[in-house]
């Protein structure tokens, strides 16, 4: 702490209830980033767990699996970007109870991200078999590569929406709902189209492919549901997710 002593100067003074523990905001920490740590997990895991399903199809399969989900992983980070940003502006937004820019920032990023992720899902789809070439010789690789990469090319913006409204949640402070949400994407609907298209169905390598739009298109809209619910509640109780009353003259102005 800075204080100003009788000559005029200045110094820094410490006491020890300085290092006294704020039990309120540790809890506040740990209520925001344990979840935000099983979330992180899950992606991983999930990730150890498909290669596992990718490696009974044999060698060529999983070097083109790499290869693509690691392209899919570059391609994907516009869209992380934004969704950190939704975080900061609805969390900024939500804090001053100006919930009509919470809910804007949501659509202006939405537009913004929607012409990067459709230059992007375009280009990787005609220069598929050039970006995999890049990575590899192999022909069988090349051509399993490319059939995943212009497979999966054109729902990008699906993981666009789905991560601005993971955005949002995390904005709101409901890292639990993003978890969740993380969760049922890549275990239960990431492994079980993956597992149902590729083996059940007997599918291999494209039941593989196809269950990347396919978990894509069903979590987007598992999320989407989720977040329309707690707009409603926002929007009828004109109250922020843990009860704290909002006002604000943007109340009255809500986007629907």
């Amino acid at each position: 702490m800075c204080i100003r002593d009788s000559k005029g100067t200045y110094g820094i003074r410490f006491k020890l209830d300085f290092l006294k523990p704020k039990i309120k905001i540790i809890k506040d920490i740990l209520k925001l980033g344990i979840p935000t740590t099983f979330e992180m997990g899950s992606m991983s895991l999930g990730f150890f767990m498909i290669t596992y399903l990718v490696g009974v199809l044999g060698t060529a399969t999983l070097a083109a699996f790499g290869i693509v989900t690691r392209l899919f992983s570059f391609f994907m980070i516009p869209s992380l970007a934004i969704s950190v940003s939704i975080s900061t502006i609805v969390a900024q937004n939500f804090g001053a109870g100006n919930i009509k820019r919470a809910f804007l920032s949501l659509k202006e990023s939405a537009k913004l991200g929607f012409k990067i992720i459709f230059i992007i899902s375009v280009l990787t789809f005609i220069f598929a078999r050039q970006i995999i070439s890049a990575f590899t010789v192999d022909a069988e690789v090349i051509y399993l590569g490319t059939m995943f990469l212009r497979i999966i090319s054109p729902f990008i913006i699906l993981g666009l929406g789905r991560h601005i409204l993971i955005g949002f949640f995390r904005g709101i402070k409901r890292t639990d709902i993003s978890m969740v949400a993380s969760i049922i994407h890549n275990f239960i609907l990431r492994m079980g189209c993956a597992y149902v298209l590729a083996f059940v169905f007997n599918l291999k390598a494209i039941g593989i492919w196809g269950s990347y739009p396919l978990t894509m298109f069903l979590s987007l809209i598992i999320t989407y549901i989720i977040y329309l619910k707690i707009k409603k509640h926002i929007i009828k109780k004109k109250v922020d997710v843990e009860g704290i009353t909002l006002e604000s003259e943007a109340e009255s102005e809500i986007i629907t």
